[in-house]
């Protein structure tokens, strides 16, 4: 995992510096000045007019105030009443999780450094073997990498992805208790970077990654496709 986020990071360190530098051009005041060329000008001074934060939060408000919304379509007439149930679970999971909220919060970062995320989850329902879905924000979507090979705009393609951020120990421990055990990387195996690891903070990694596998199916005399390893006899047979 390690050598995969590696491998993520350097294929997309340009493109984080320039939007990071991007956010601050826009958020930060001063930040449109280059350090060098702030020291060089000395006493000089250094003007600065804010046109862009104007602009992006005009774009914000415009994208709040006509948020998308999922519509779920039949295929056949029959199918009507099952897309009209389906998308009001759509529209309950949404309401519940304020996926509104979250769609803003990531918004900002869209507008500002063309780089936004949130995640959908499951978790259990209480004391029962059943899950719900919920969609949850993704505070820094710097903390998230992805196939470095990945061509698709959507990166549905990827074949693995990383989500790493930092907790502090108190946190860690609270979290995770006797489930987890912190390791420390070899100097060298660590990637570069004086912030990589300090004192007061664990560095948490989730990991997705796709297990490609081979499916044999039969096609029947009757037009039915069945799986090679279902029960086949009793399929077949009247």
């Amino acid at each position: 995992i390690l050598e995969r986020f590696k491998l993520m990071e350097e294929g997309d360190h340009e493109n984080r510096e320039c939007a990071t530098e991007d956010i601050r051009f826009v958020s930060v005041p001063g930040a449109q000045w280059d350090d060098k060329v702030r020291q060089e000008r000395g006493t000089r001074p250094c003007y600065q007019f804010d046109k862009l934060s104007g602009k992006a939060k005009r774009v914000i408000n415009e994208m709040r105030a006509n948020r998308p919304a999922g519509k779920v379509r039949a295929v056949e007439d029959t199918d009507k009443a099952t897309a009209d149930v389906r998308e009001g679970l759509c529209r309950n999971i949404a309401n519940v999780s304020d996926l509104d909220t979250i769609c803003d919060y990531a918004g900002v970062y869209q507008v500002e450094g063309g780089m936004g995320a949130w995640r959908v989850t499951t978790s259990w329902a209480g004391e029962t073997m059943r899950q719900r879905i919920r969609a949850e924000p993704i505070a820094n979507p710097f903390c998230l990498y992805w196939d470095p090979a990945s061509v698709d705009p959507l990166k549905r393609d990827a074949e693995d992805w990383c989500l790493i951020d930092r907790m502090s120990k108190l946190a860690f421990a609270r979290t995770y208790g006797k489930k987890a055990r912190k390791v420390s990387f070899e100097e060298g195996d660590q990637p570069a970077g004086d912030d990589w690891q300090d004192e007061e903070t664990v560095r948490v990694c989730e990991y997705w990654y796709k297990e490609r596998y081979e499916k044999e199916l039969w096609l029947l005399d009757d037009g039915k496709v069945i799986a090679a390893e279902d029960d086949a006899a009793k399929l077949i047979d009247p």
